[in-house]
């Protein structure tokens, strides 16, 4: 079910049925947003509320060069955003009016932790770069779960163990805020999310908790800064925080604070932004990084005069990629270096086309991998491999692939890459990388259907989730395929499943979703269809076997399963059961 289904369904539901806090237009518009983002070039943004309509052109228009000008004053500043804002101003009408006619050396993702004390093994959020960690609405440490509940208006920690649970406190927040993404980190507990900014627009928010007595949860700071969420990481105890910020201009330069970004009430200083010599769209991708031991302050800030679309992060370097032109022709790449709470820009890379998500990205041995789309003339479509090197220069490239079909995933590993286009088939392509000067196709396995996220799963597999589909890209079910990648050049689909009456899961869109361990030879996600939701959970044994099935309502999103030790946990913002691993005996229920 995509981002407009969903619209239909819920107002057709909310006839009958009383709406929760969560299911409310204003919170059900950000949700949606937040989901449909990583997929959309082009689109019309219901911002916060407000009753006009801006149109981010891909998230950013072309950008001429690289390099930055210096600009003096926010007055300088002020003047280029009222150019942008007239030339935007202009597009949007254009762009509504075409609308009107019709006219991810980078592991696999971590899943499996255990600290050097006694705790259990638990299951992890499912990231893309190991050691950098990712916000979700369910955490765990091994003794207690973090949830954020249904009306993302608070945060429960319960106590686990053996299946038991109980209620140790819960963290109201604020009324305002629309809360998104959880992190914990020893004793601290922070919560990401956007609100209404007192001055208008919105504002991204990280409150930060201290745990040390899980009964009474202190507050110890907040961060807030200019712009909406996009998203955010975790590495050596500091946060790193990415919004995009959407001025609305006043009538005069004075008021800087109403046009330059804020972070805790205080404007960026123009040293720390950045000005592109040829910006043209009237925004702001917003940067701080937080000390979890400091959390009510910035240790650095960083702001550039444009968007942020894709955000890779490997464990030395920040990627935020803007799409340059509204058409999904070019991609600009800059690239930042970070390191214990200090980001500095270091580059900027162009190339043509535009990406999936964060994993159509990947650094290996100071090179950058990339994969992207590019639209054609007359409506056809193309994809193109790129290797860039610590300069962000193309080294390699491949170009031209799977005419009019795109990217619908990707992965890396190592000297390997492996990404999946569709339109009517699903060609799983291999690439080999290990010359950054000479990439090169190894094999291309067509069959039925396509897969929207790609995990390797132990050494010689790669397991593909996405949606069966026949010749006439009519979608009939959740499809888990299994390849065998032992030989890049000849990839076989080894086994394959269609879940029955399924249509729609949330790991299609968002990988943070799955539960998954390849060692335990265990995943999990919720998927929904016509007879409602359930979670499903299988281990691979010479083809899929699906060990546990259990109703979760209609609705698959915001739906958690891990583990902690021998019992697993399913989550549903306002209800956790815990079962036995081995069986999947039920153990215990709580509401929250």
């Amino acid at each position: 079910m995509r981002e407009e289904d969903l619209r239909k369904k819920l107002q057709k539901d909310g006839e009958t049925i009383e709406i929760p806090e969560s299911l409310k237009p204003d919170r059900i518009q950000n949700r949606l947003e937040q989901s449909a983002r990583k997929k959309k070039r082009t689109w019309v943004k219901v911002i916060a509320g407000a009753a006009a309509l801006m149109l981010v052109v891909g998230s950013g228009l072309l950008l001429g060069q690289t390099k930055g000008k210096d600009s003096d004053s926010y007055g300088e500043l002020y003047q280029t955003l009222q150019e942008l804002t007239s030339q935007q101003n202009s597009l949007i009408d254009n762009r509504i009016m075409d609308k009107a006619s019709g006219g991810v050396p980078e592991k696999a993702a971590r899943t499996f932790s255990e600290d050097e004390s006694a705790k259990e093994s638990f299951s992890d959020t499912n990231i893309q770069v190991e050691g950098v960690d990712e916000g979700d609405i369910v955490k765990t440490d091994g003794e207690y779960l973090y949830v954020l509940d249904r009306d993302y208006v608070s945060v429960s920690i319960v106590k686990a163990k053996a299946g038991k649970m109980k209620t140790c406190s819960v963290i109201p927040l604020d009324s305002q805020l629309t809360a998104q993404e959880l992190y914990v980190e020893g004793d601290r507990l922070s919560v990401t999310g956007t609100r209404q900014a007192e001055k208008g627009g919105v504002e991204t928010i990280v409150r930060t908790y201290d745990m040390k007595d899980r009964q009474k949860p202190e507050h110890m700071g907040t961060v807030a800064q200019s712009g909406e969420l996009h998203t955010s990481r975790m590495e050596g105890g500091y946060l790193y925080i990415f919004s995009n910020y959407y001025p609305d201009l006043p009538e005069s330069r004075n008021k800087t604070d109403q046009y330059v970004p804020l972070v805790n009430g205080e404007t960026i200083k123009m040293p720390e932004i950045i000005v592109p010599e040829n910006p043209q769209t009237p925004q702001y991708l917003v940067m701080t990084a937080i000390d979890l031991t400091k959390p009510d302050r910035a240790s650095d800030r960083k702001s550039v005069l444009s968007s942020g679309d894709t955000f890779y992060v490997s464990q030395k370097h920040i990627y935020a990629a803007s799409d340059r032109s509204q058409d999904g022709k070019d991609t600009e790449i800059r690239k930042f270096s970070y390191k214990d709470g200090k980001i500095q820009y270091q580059t900027t890379g162009k190339v043509k086309g535009y990406f999936n998500d964060s994993f159509s990205m990947d650094e290996y041995k100071g090179y950058l991998r990339l994969v992207t789309t590019l639209n054609g003339a007359s409506g056809s479509t193309y994809n193109n491999v790129y290797v860039l090197d610590e300069n962000m220069k193309v080294t390699g490239s491949i170009l031209k692939l799977a005419k009019d079909e795109r990217i619908y995933s990707a992965r890396f590993l190592q000297d390997r890459g492996y990404f999946v286009t569709y339109r009517q088939t699903d060609p799983l392509f291999s690439v080999d990388l290990s010359d950054p000067a000479n990439p090169k196709i190894l094999g291309a396995l067509k069959i039925p259907g396509f897969s929207e996220y790609l995990h390797f799963y132990g050494k010689d597999r790669l397991l593909g989730i996405g949606q069966a589909a026949d010749e006439n890209a009519v979608t009939s079910g959740v499809k888990l395929s299994m390849f065998d990648i032992s030989d890049p050049s000849q990839v076989k689909e080894e086994s394959t499943v269609i879940i029955k009456d399924t249509f729609d899961a949330e790991v299609l869109s968002n990988h943070r979703a799955v539960m998954i361990d390849p060692e335990k030879n265990i995943f999990g996600f919720a998927a929904s269809g016509r007879k409602g939701a359930g979670y499903y959970i299988y281990r691979y044994e010479n083809g899929f076997k699906q060990v546990f099935k259990e109703p979760v309502g209609n609705n698959c999103y915001d739906i958690r399963g891990l583990y902690i030790g021998d019992v697993f946990y399913l989550v549903q913002m306002n209800q956790i059961r815990s079962y036995q691993l081995s069986d999947f005996k039920k153990i215990d229920l709580l509401n929250i």
